[in-house]
């Protein structure tokens, strides 16, 4: 039986062994990065490679660059603070709103830059060639774990982390746990099917 959102999803032991593969590729291919970029000149971290990357496309305000990364701006700028440190940004007050802060790329930073990039084309290129499966249908996979990702990052935080753990109602539908005793009372009256 299909789920009622139509995910394909035939049942709840589907959906924990697929989520655990996807979560699992993820983690490897997050290693995978992590390792390329700490053998740079520079070791970066993933989170200093990104604002990198993103004051490179022009985003300079430490506000839309937490915005961007989805953290708070204390920790943006915690990280940024140590790319000014290493002599790879710049930062500033903004001419117009003293209060805002303006990050540039330096020289180094953008020689650093272009490392990680090139070290992370290399690993792009080595995760396809080493997936074994053909290139045609590799592109139509990442289109459709791109899709689900955006579908993922653009949900709101739904799940808070004592509602992670999911159940699946009599219907097949995937629904969270309860964490209220009215809903826990509601949910243990329903059947669970495992």
């Amino acid at each position: 039986m299909t789920s009622p959102s139509g995910n394909g999803v035939s049942s709840y032991s589907d959906a924990v062994v697929t989520g655990k593969l996807l979560i699992r590729l993820g983690s490897r291919i997050h290693r995978l990065q992590v390792e390329v970029l700490e053998r740079l000149s520079t070791p970066l971290s993933i989170r200093q490679y990104r604002i990198l990357v993103r004051v490179d496309q022009g985003i300079s305000s430490l506000s839309l660059q937490a915005e961007q990364a989805r953290r708070q701006r204390s920790t943006v700028s915690k990280s940024a603070d140590s790319l000014v440190r290493q002599g790879l940004l710049t930062r500033t007050e903004a001419v117009e709103d003293r209060r805002s802060v303006v990050l540039a790329l330096t020289p180094a930073g953008l020689a650093l830059l272009s490392e990680a990039r090139s070290a992370s084309e290399q690993l792009a290129v080595w995760l396809v060639q080493a997936a074994e499966i053909s290139p045609e249908t590799l592109a139509i996979l990442a289109d459709q774990l791109y899709e689900a990702t955006e579908a993922i990052v653009d949900t709101p935080n739904v799940l808070k982390p004592n509602t992670a753990i999911m159940a699946t109602s009599g219907s097949g539908q995937i629904d969270p746990l309860p964490t209220t005793r009215s809903q826990k009372k509601q949910r243990s009256a329903r059947p669970v099917r495992r």
